[in-house]
């Protein structure tokens, strides 16, 4: 009765993250065999998916980094699978080993080798994000590519503002005029998102760029944004004045997301 109570209390403070049902419970019976108490831990398949189908050979390291980064989780875990430990350090995923409380296990494995690494993986001390300094330096240059990324499709949806420099009759410069309008309005929001989504990940690459660079981003944001605005409201009606102040302005805001591209591509990426 009191072993079934041990295995019982020892299950519920493990969270197995395994795709495989008859793995898991194998896996479920190994750790039952434990004597020794263990505090709240993960035991993380190094391929596991919260979503079956989407499961990859790392998505289960790619998992715990989001775990860590974006939930602040900082429970101790331990990857197994079947790859060779040496093979597996040689994949980007694997910088997550090099963080406190972070240990693998090659499978198959005996009880006590997986007593031992229970008992190292607690014993590791967390920091307040616990990610080590290169998996921090991967999630940062990855939102800087998704942020540049962004901001190229910003400047290409203003770039269809250039159709008003087109001379042709009345009518074409009016038609022209009705089918830029109708792709700016679509996206109403472009460059207030981008100031958003800056403002969410600047904590995150404020090593990567200078403070320097960052008051520089959120200048050229701050600019385009009231600069878009305008653009906007001149787009509601056609006139020669609002078309001229409208290429205008669309050519202007180009040239400050282009500089803010630049500013990103000093960061080798």
């Amino acid at each position: 009765m009191k072993l079934m109570k041990h295995v019982l209390k020892m299950l519920s403070l493990v969270k197995i993250y395994e795709n495989n049902e008859i793995l898991k419970a194998v896996l479920e019976k190994t750790l039952s065999l434990i004597q020794k108490p263990i505090d709240n831990i993960i035991f993380n398949n190094i391929s596991y998916s919260k979503y079956q189908s989407n499961s990859t050979p790392y998505s289960g390291m790619k998992y715990i980094v989001n775990l860590r980064a974006e939930k602040k989780d900082t429970t101790p875990v331990i990857f197994y699978g079947f790859e060779n430990l040496e093979r597996l350090k040689k994949k980007p995923e694997a910088t997550i080993l090099q963080s406190p409380a972070i240990e693998y296990i090659q499978m198959p494995f005996k009880v006590d080798e997986l007593s031992e690494k229970l008992l190292k993986v607690i014993a590791n001390d967390v920091n307040s994000d616990g990610l080590d300094k290169q998996t921090k330096q991967n999630i940062a240059l990855g939102k800087i590519r998704i942020f540049k990324h962004d901001i190229i499709n910003a400047v290409n949806t203003v770039k269809t503002v250039y159709k008003l420099k087109r001379n042709g009759s009345i009518d074409t410069q009016k038609e022209n005029w009705e089918s830029v309008k109708i792709s700016i309005f679509m996206e109403k929001e472009l460059i207030r998102k981008n100031t958003i989504h800056f403002d969410d990940i600047v904590d995150n690459i404020v090593e990567l760029l200078s403070q320097e660079a960052i008051s520089s981003i959120k200048g050229n944001l701050s600019y385009s944004e009231e600069k878009y605005k305008i653009l906007l409201k001149h787009l509601e009606i056609y006139s020669k004045r609002n078309k001229d102040i409208v290429v205008s302005d669309a050519e202007n805001i180009v040239n400050h997301l282009n500089e803010l591209i630049k500013i990103l591509e000093t960061v080798k990426l």
